[in-house]
């Protein structure tokens, strides 16, 4: 009988204690996961890091969160964690009254992208492990994750070779940040030209002689398609292909934005702003390449229309260099190019799995 009063005890302070989780202690257990930064570079190394905190007066036996994460995501195995296949982890925690805990798992980022942690399970359990009491807690993990860069001598050397002469062959164009000196008003000079502090000081007019720039302005676009009759969802292998086709085309733009170009991109691929495939007209400033590497991670795989199609409803302006990087050409986007030719633009096609087209 004594026992009997002992087992019904024992289930009557599990229910109680089961309540208490799931009343007193669930809503306030809070969870947090962030990277270790914002942005990354493929295959770069990073953290995640994870924070949980009992604010509650109630000891919790063990808690387990549990997520799915991207496969192009990899964990390390570490103290903590357990990895259930590719995009499955989970963390084990025994959490004492107003403690909070915090942990670092390190991860790589083996392809670019935006990946993120929207949420995870979260568990809660007695010592028997009878009672377990589930519910979703939201996470903020955001990762930026830009492509491959690669160094300066492992560019296509047809392409680098053209850009160089297009630097040399460039007309130079007076810059109205770059003052060399100043001199004396002649007849015939713009008067758009004079500097007047310095014709107020002197009694005479003087005028700025201004410095030169190169006025290069690089538009690099990608054609998705493997080939010309081939365009939407890419499979396994075509993707590969595709990402190093990426690569090289945010590494041209950083390229020209290193040698104090402007750059640009545009692409047949499907974004989450740009159903039919974004173009980013050249510009510069100190943060253009970080941008320009940004809406290279959003780019999808999945190819949004023919490139000769794409070709024919963007507007691209005039005077501009463009490196279009194509693995095939069809008397369509011959076609395109010769119209942007008149144009005044300068068209270089490079095919990455051979030579300059």
């Amino acid at each position: 009988m004594n026992v009997l009063i002992l087992l019904l005890l024992l289930f009557f302070l599990i229910v109680l204690y089961g309540a208490l989780l799931r009343v007193v202690a669930l809503p306030r257990i809070t969870l947090t996961r962030t990277f270790s930064g914002d942005t990354f570079r493929q295959g770069e190394d990073g953290e995640l890091l994870e924070t949980i905190s009992n604010h509650s007066m109630l000891f919790i036996p063990w808690a387990r969160v549990e997520t799915l994460v991207p496969s192009s995501i990899r964990f390390s195995r570490s103290k903590g964690l357990d990895l259930n296949g590719d995009r499955h982890i989970q963390s084990l925690f025994t959490i004492l009254p107003r403690q909070q805990i915090r942990r670092r798992y390190p991860v790589r980022f083996e392809r670019r992208g935006i990946y993120s942690l929207p949420s995870s399970a979260l568990t809660l359990g007695d010592v028997t492990g009878m009672m377990q009491i589930t519910a979703e807690k939201h996470v903020s993990a955001r990762a930026i994750v830009f492509p491959f860069i690669l160094p300066e001598e492992r560019l296509p050397l047809p392409i680098v070779r053209t850009l160089g002469k297009l630097i040399l062959s460039r007309q130079f164009s007076p810059d109205p940040f770059l003052m060399r000196s100043i001199r004396a008003y002649v007849p015939g000079d713009d008067i758009r030209s004079i500097h007047w502090p310095a014709s107020a000081r002197t009694s005479e007019l003087q005028v700025r002689l201004l410095d030169t720039t190169a006025s290069l302005h690089l538009l690099v676009i990608l054609n998705a398609q493997p080939s010309s009759h081939q365009w939407g969802h890419l499979m396994p292998d075509e993707v590969n292909v595709l990402e190093k086709d990426i690569s090289l085309a945010a590494s041209l733009c950083a390229y020209a934005l290193s040698h104090g170009l402007k750059a640009g991109f545009g692409a047949n691929l499907k974004t989450p702003e740009k159903e039919s495939g974004p173009l980013f007209l050249p510009e510069t400033g100190s943060g253009r390449l970080e941008t320009l590497l940004t809406h290279f991670a959003w780019l999808s795989t999945d190819v949004s229309l023919q490139m000769e199609t794409w070709l024919s409803r963007q507007k691209i302006p005039s005077g501009l260099d463009i490196i279009l990087i194509t693995r095939f050409r069809t008397p369509g986007m011959n076609a395109q190019i010769r119209m942007l030719e008149k144009k005044g633009c300068t068209v270089l096609v490079h095919d990455p799995g051979g030579d300059t087209l």
